[in-house]
């Protein structure tokens, strides 16, 4: 998930784990289905808020607490796990 999460492509990263790319792009498909995203992006955005969640208060800028978005446990009261990257809005 780290490599993903810099951007790497499935093929680099097949290099680096040393098995097929395939593997990789079944495995990042799983990943996308069990996290209901779309994309790459939105997979990428899921995994850093679950990271961020992990980690805790203090390691998120300045303990300060993760933005909650549209669609997140904090806001459907309780459904968490679904990606919230398609629902995240530019608007402020």
């Amino acid at each position: 998930m780290d490599l993903l999460a810099r951007g790497w492509s499935d093929e680099r990263i097949a290099k680096e784990l040393t098995v097929g790319k395939r593997t990789v792009q079944r495995r990042v498909r799983e990943l996308m289905e069990s996290r209901e995203c779309n994309s790459r992006f939105a997979l990428g955005f899921t995994l850093g808020r679950e990271a961020l969640a992990e980690a805790g208060p203090g390691r998120t800028g300045g303990g300060k607490p993760p933005v909650a978005f549209e669609g997140d446990a904090r806001t459907t009261g309780g459904r968490a796990g679904r990606c919230p990257a398609g629902r995240v809005s530019a608007r402020r």
